[in-house]
């Protein structure tokens, strides 16, 4: 078991990775005057009846079931959990517990942020993606007219991450998780991708390796977020691929999945930096082929430039007009423009359209 502290005041808490600590959960808790738990239909049959019965021993407990996937991720899931909770006589001093992915996170942190000015929230991340990822920050969110448009900064009390639970995911799901490790490898920590590159059978089998390399993005992600909370300056650079991943995820009704649409906006961001003079084209190159080694997509051919901008000009990075980009300055190191031609973001979505030969295209 190994543990990160997240250093933010009054709001500083826990990132506990470690495998088989699920169980031990209530011991991590405190004393909560209820407990809400929240999870979708196909994680309550793995793991949240179980969990549900182990936290009963000792505190109240209603469960709220959200649809898996980007299908609960809405208001009106939002409202749902709200009102279980009114009706159920949950009060300030109340816990929500979040099991599950990115999306039963974003909802049900999100839920936990606005009941009454805000109740405890602990996110139990089961998916590789939420583990490295989404669970930490503090970012709430449910879609609305595009991806993540309502939503809080709003940190949780405790991330326990539990790797025994990554065993029952189904392999687009798993592999659906890389970009996101992929990405922590450009933005800061080149040595990432080389353990993806040296390692992909231990890592595709799921074995040890894998707990140290889902400690090391955490803790990249807690070190961002200490420096920069609320996405003012340096926080923005964990969305690299994320402007144009956003808006084919939201643009294909989320027939993309988040981390192959991340996956598509990494190569569409690298290949502007190289367009720019800010990376070599080798690095692109490079890039595409250990994304294709996960199995997550280089191109994609079911979408319309011009309807793609529409999602665009929705995100939420927008300023005075302005379409900002996290660009690869080199391996490890990006920084934040808004100097993109749009010539030059046209000629890149037109490359995710090109028949890459040996690239996995959707």
């Amino acid at each position: 078991m190994r543990e990160i502290k997240v250093n933010l005041s009054e709001r500083s808490y826990r990132i506990i990775v470690g495998e088989g600590i699920l169980g031990n959960l209530p011991d991590f808790i405190g004393s909560p005057s209820r407990v809400l738990l929240i999870t979708d239909t196909t994680l309550y049959a793995f793991y949240g009846k179980t969990l549900e019965s182990v936290l009963r021993e000792r505190f109240p407990v209603e469960n709220f079931l959200l649809p898996p996937g980007e299908k609960g991720k809405n208001i009106k899931w939002a409202l749902g959990i709200l009102r279980k909770a009114i009706l159920s006589s949950f009060d300030r001093y109340s816990l929500f517990l979040c099991l599950g992915g990115g999306s039963v996170g974003d909802t049900g942190g999100f839920a936990s942020s606005i009941y009454m000015r805000g109740v405890r929230c602990i996110q139990v991340p089961t998916t590789l993606l939420a583990m490295v990822d989404s669970s930490i920050g503090g970012k709430t969110a449910v879609d609305f007219y595009g991806k993540n448009i309502v939503g809080t900064f709003y940190q949780p009390s405790l991330v326990i991450s539990d790797t025994a639970t990554l065993k029952t995911l189904p392999e687009r799901n798993y592999l659906n998780g890389f970009a996101e490790v992929v990405k922590y490898g450009i933005i800061k920590e080149p040595a990432i991708l080389t353990v993806l590159r040296e390692n992909r059978e231990e890592i595709l089998q799921k074995g040890k390796i894998l707990e140290s390399l889902i400690f090391q993005c955490a803790q990249i992600k807690a070190e961002v977020i200490e420096e920069d909370e609320k996405e003012k300056g340096l926080r923005m650079i964990l969305n690299f691929g994320h402007t144009i991943g956003h808006a084919l995820e939201a643009n294909s009704k989320f027939a993309l999945w988040h981390g192959e649409a991340v996956s598509l906006g990494i190569v569409a961001s690298a290949y502007i930096s190289q367009a720019m003079g800010m990376i070599k084209k080798e690095v692109l190159s490079e890039l595409e082929d250990l994304l294709s080694l996960y199995s997550l997509p280089t191109r994609y051919e079911r979408f319309s430039s011009s309807r793609l901008k529409e999602f665009l000009q929705r995100d939420k990075k927008v300023k005075m007009g302005k379409l900002r980009f996290v660009l690869m300055k080199n391996l490890g190191e990006v920084e934040i423009r808004d100097d993109v031609p749009e010539s030059l973001l046209e000629e890149s979505l037109e490359y995710l359209k090109k028949d890459g030969r040996n690239r996995r295209a959707f």
